[in-house]
């Protein structure tokens, strides 16, 4: 799932000419009152399905060995493609030396930028066609339904990590930091939730999975 390179927005508050001690605690508290601007919200937003019935089973066979997000059963194929960005608006306060404290918000977007569904054009009898176009839907399930709760997971795990303040040395130093922490923060996520729909394809696909469908393909009239 890449991520989509994040636009950050910095409103800036500066402080008045005080004394240095004074500056450094108003500073503390100002920074730690930041923190309840803070947001964190993950959005899942769904695609309809695209529908190909035009290729052979053989072009789907070459089309499944490409490799990526594509599951295949006999004379089907799901192909999918998840994808993941964030946008993010940060409020900064100007500290003594040029310091800056930076609270996000932050909103993430799980989707998919390709989901279509290949049925091959040899399949032309109802019973099969409707076997075939079953397992196909579960691939489908698969992708909607752990990217939608994926969305569900991360949001309080975001929240925890990210909707807070963040020091950094100068204003230039927070512009790349930030973004580097969300990064960072994201791609054990990312990763994780990549494993879990892949482990989830290859139980559709199992060994048993296949031997079931083809009884039933073969008690087909």
């Amino acid at each position: 799932m890449p991520l989509r390179r994040a636009h950050l927005i910095f409103a800036i508050f500066g402080l008045a000419s005080v004394p240095t001690h004074a500056v450094d605690a108003g500073f503390a508290e100002r920074c730690d009152a930041l923190a309840i601007q803070a947001q964190v919200s993950v959005v899942f937003e769904d695609r309809p399905i695209t529908r190909d019935d035009t290729r052979t089973r053989e072009q789907l066979r070459n089309l499944s060995q490409r490799g990526g997000a594509a599951n295949h059963h006999v004379y089907g194929l799901t192909y999918a493609q998840a994808r993941m960005g964030y946008s993010m608006r940060s409020t900064a306060l100007a500290g003594p030396g040029g310091a800056v404290c930076v609270v996000p918000s932050l909103t993430v977007t799980l989707g998919l930028s390709d989901l279509t569904v290949y049925l091959a054009r040899e399949l032309v009898q109802p019973c099969r066609r409707a076997i075939v176009e079953a397992h196909e839907q579960e691939h489908v399930a698969v992708w909607r339904t752990h990217l939608r709760a994926g969305a569900r997971l991360l949001e309080p795990v975001l929240r925890e990590a990210l909707a807070r303040p963040f020091h950094f040395a100068s204003m230039a130093d927070a512009q790349t930091g930030l973004r580097q922490q969300i990064d960072a923060t994201l791609a054990p996520l990312t990763r994780n939730l990549q494993d879990g729909i892949l482990q989830a394809h290859r139980d559709i696909d199992s060994p048993g999975s296949y031997q079931a469908a083809s009884r039933r393909l073969n008690a087909c009239p």
